[in-house]
């Protein structure tokens, strides 16, 4: 992204250019091609600056309160973006983060329903004990999923629930609570 700025006045940016376009600059038109074709000096010689873009944070947990605002730093010769970050509401949070495990339990329980169909035709047939453990044990994860999810009491603590626990070497010593399910390796093969 680049900027226009007013470098004859008051350093303001008076255009954000998101992608190349062919532009009138002081009365010169100015092809699209100038954003790939020349070198960063020579498009600061028509008042066009790159901008360095903020950080727009997690946006699982973070919205962007109101727009983005631009400033010129004239010793750089760039343009900064800040863009001023809100917690989501945590309330709303909760309901979206305990829907999602609850879907989760559902699709990992769901490649097993060709069972109860087939139970159902012949009643012959059982479920495997190993499968109806699995299911219980997703059941519970996801019991506890939404009960450390209700816990929280604010948006940095709904935060923990998403964040691995790493090693100083960068290992994961323990997945985060809301991505901790069962393992399924004795029922892998069952699945369909």
């Amino acid at each position: 992204m680049w900027a226009l700025v007013d470098t004859n006045g008051d350093n303001s940016v008076t255009e954000v250019i998101s992608a190349p376009k062919s532009m009138t600059i002081d009365g010169i038109k100015h092809p699209k091609e100038i954003f790939s074709l020349w070198s960063e000096s020579e498009l600061n010689a028509v008042r066009l600056f790159t901008i360095v873009r903020a950080d727009t944070g997690d946006t699982r947990f973070n919205d962007w309160d109101g727009d983005a605002t631009y400033a010129y730093d004239a010793e750089n010769n760039r343009v900064t973006e800040t863009i001023n970050l809100v917690d989501k509401d945590l309330a709303n949070f909760k309901v979206e983060a305990k829907a999602t495990a609850k879907q989760d339990a559902f699709d990992k329980m769901k490649q097993f329903g060709w069972m109860v169909q087939r139970v159902t035709m012949d009643s012959s047939q059982t479920i495997p004990s190993s499968v109806i453990s699995y299911c219980a044990s997703i059941r519970s994860d996801c019991t506890a999923i939404c009960t450390a999810i209700d816990a929280a009491s604010n948006m940095t603590e709904i935060k923990a629930l998403y964040t691995d626990t790493v090693d100083s070497e960068g290992n994961v010593t323990e997945v985060a609570r809301v991505n901790r399910w069962s393992d399924d390796s004795a029922v892998r093969d069952l699945k369909r």
